[in-house]
């Protein structure tokens, strides 16, 4: 499901796109860090993905959590081809003590292999990390171009970048269908980290069979 916060950047985004963009801090608004705590966060996680009971994250357990899943090698210090819960907590835990409230991400999005145009990208924060990680979004250019901005929950327009941490992405579209695996059954994600400053460049190439 569209979240109501998403569905507001295909209502104000023509505005948004029209005035100087200033960056993850203003006079008017500012983006603080994430807010959750490590350990509860990883805790969950086990709780919500770790199918066998084994206290790791295998590869067929990381599928529906493609935000660590496709960024494993980040998580995996021992290199055994999981994530245990101890891995997990050090990486949210590198997050937060940086301090950054946000990384800059574009994103392309493509379906059968075409730049698709007026859609709807929206990023929300794994369950795991609870209220503490803000949603983002935009809409594509005809070039099927992105800049992801996020929710600065203040009453202003978004600001370019989002908030560290793991998320969930769906893509949309007002007139063209997408499949269920893209939106209500995504099998997209991303990772907001500050420690990955020059991977900045995102492609979600979707199928429309």
């Amino acid at each position: 499901m569209v979240s109501i916060v998403c569905r507001k950047y295909a209502r104000g985004l023509a505005l948004s796109l029209a005035i100087p963009l200033v960056g993850c801090s203003s006079k008017a608004a500012r983006v603080y860090p994430p807010d959750f705590e490590a350990a509860e966060a990883a805790a969950a996680a086990m709780e919500e993905y770790d199918a066998d009971g084994n206290g790791s994250l295998s590869d067929e357990e990381l599928q529906g959590c493609p935000g660590i899943g496709e960024n494993i090698t980040f998580y995996d210090k021992d290199k055994d081809g999981q994530v245990s819960a101890l891995e997990l907590e050090g990486r949210l835990n590198s997050w937060l003590g940086s301090n950054v409230g946000c990384v800059a991400r574009k994103a392309l999005v493509t379906l059968d292999g075409k730049p698709l145009k007026g859609a709807i990208v929206c990023l929300e924060a794994e369950d795991f990390l609870g209220d503490g990680v803000r949603p983002a979004g935009g809409e594509t250019t005809s070039r099927g171009l992105v800049r992801i901005r996020v929710d600065t929950s203040e009453g202003g327009r978004p600001l370019p970048g989002i908030q560290p941490g793991i998320y969930k992405v769906t893509v949309t579209h007002p007139t063209i269908d997408i499949l269920p695996r893209y939106n209500t059954e995504t099998m997209l994600g991303c990772e907001g980290a500050p420690d990955r400053p020059y991977e900045t460049f995102l492609r979600f190439e979707m199928k429309s069979r």
